[in-house]
C-alpha cells in the first residue's frame, strides 16, 4: 500500500503540480506588485487575506480533475490498481499543503505584530475561503466538465462577498475580519470537505470523451 502510494506521490509531484502551484505563484507575485508588504493598514491587510489570497483555492482545488478532462488519461486512472479516489485524495492532499504553505508564510510575513494564536486563527480564515470557492468551482467541474464555468463561479463567488453587508448573523458571508468566528471556520472547512467528496464521486462516475 505504501508503495503504491509511493508511486502516485512522485507521479503527482512530476506531472499535476505545475499548474496550480504557478498559477499560486503569480496570484502571490499580483498580490505583492499591488500593495507591497510593508506598511499597510488593517482595511488593506483584512483585503488581502480574505480577497485575494483565497484566490489561489481556485487554482489549487476547481483544476484537481483538469488533468483527466479528456479520455483516455480517464481511462487509463480506472485501470490502475489504485482506487480513483485515492489518487485524487493524494492529489488533494498534496495542492493543499502547498497552497497552505504559501498562504501561512504569506500571512506571516504580513501580520507580524500579533500573537501566535491569532496567527493561526487568521490563517485558517483565509485558507477556508479559498477552501470553499475552489470546492464550489471543482463541484462544478464534476458537474459540467467546463473548467472555464467552475472558475466564473468560484470568482463570482468572491466578487459577491465583497458587496455583502458585514452581519455576523448571515451564515453566506466569507469576509468577516476583524471579526473571526471559530465555528463559522469549522463549517465551511465541513462543507468544502463535502463538496470535494460528492465532487470526486460525480467525477468517477461521469464518462469523459
Amino acid at each position: 500500500m505504501l508503495l503504491k502510494i509511493s508511486s502516485q506521490l512522485k507521479t503527482e509531484l512530476r506531472h499535476n503540480l505545475n499548474s496550480s502551484l504557478v498559477a499560486n505563484i503569480i496570484i502571490i507575485g499580483i498580490v505583492y506588485f499591488i500593495f507591497g508588504l510593508k506598511n499597510l493598514d488593517i482595511i488593506t491587510q483584512a483585503m488581502i487575506i480574505e480577497r485575494f489570497l483565497p484566490l489561489m483555492g481556485i487554482f489549487t482545488i476547481s483544476t484537481l480533475f483538469y488533468s483527466e478532462q479528456k479520455s483516455p488519461i480517464k481511462d487509463i486512472l480506472i485501470m490502475k490498481k489504485t482506487r480513483l479516489e485515492t489518487i485524487y485524495a493524494i492529489r488533494f492532499i498534496i495542492r493543499l499543503l502547498i497552497y497552505t504553505s504559501i498562504s501561512i508564510i504569506y500571512i506571516s510575513i504580513l501580520e507580524t505584530k500579533i500573537d501566535f494564536k491569532d496567527l493561526i486563527l487568521i490563517n485558517l480564515h483565509s485558507i477556508s475561503i479559498g477552501l470553499i470557492i475552489g470546492a464550489l468551482g471543482l463541484l462544478i467541474f464534476s458537474f459540467t466538465n467546463n473548467i472555464s464555468l467552475a472558475f466564473l463561479v468560484s470568482i463570482g463567488l468572491i466578487l459577491i462577498q465583497w458587496f455583502l453587508p458585514k452581519d455576523k448573523s448571515n451564515i453566506l458571508l466569507l469576509l468577516t475580519m476583524p471579526k473571526i468566528s471559530v465555528n463559522r471556520i469549522i463549517t465551511i472547512l465541513s462543507l468544502s470537505l463535502i463538496f470535494i467528496v460528492i465532487g470526486i464521486k460525480i467525477w468517477k462516475r461521469k464518462k469523459v470523451y
